[in-house]
């Protein structure tokens, strides 16, 4: 659980750094937007988490959720 809240605020704070520095002349606008998206993401994703906890399973979907940054990762190079 600690690491994984010590991911979740790293990703924050690297994903407001982004925010801010996409909209250089009005940061606050690149701030408020991605704090609007991580938000967003998280009602969403609890949602999907719950309908298809209850559907498929603990096992299945907890597998699922743990291999979707794991393919973001791969998918995504820079």
């Amino acid at each position: 659980m600690a690491l994984g809240g010590a991911a979740y605020v790293t990703l924050s704070g690297v994903l407001l750094v982004w925010g801010a520095a996409a909209t250089e002349n009005v940061p606050a606008i690149g701030v408020g937007m991605l704090f609007f998206m991580l938000a967003t993401g998280q009602v969403i994703g609890s949602l999907l988490f719950g309908q298809l906890y209850a559907q498929a399973g603990a096992s299945t979907v907890l597998t699922l959720f743990a291999a979707l940054p794991l393919l973001v990762m791969l998918i995504i190079r820079r």
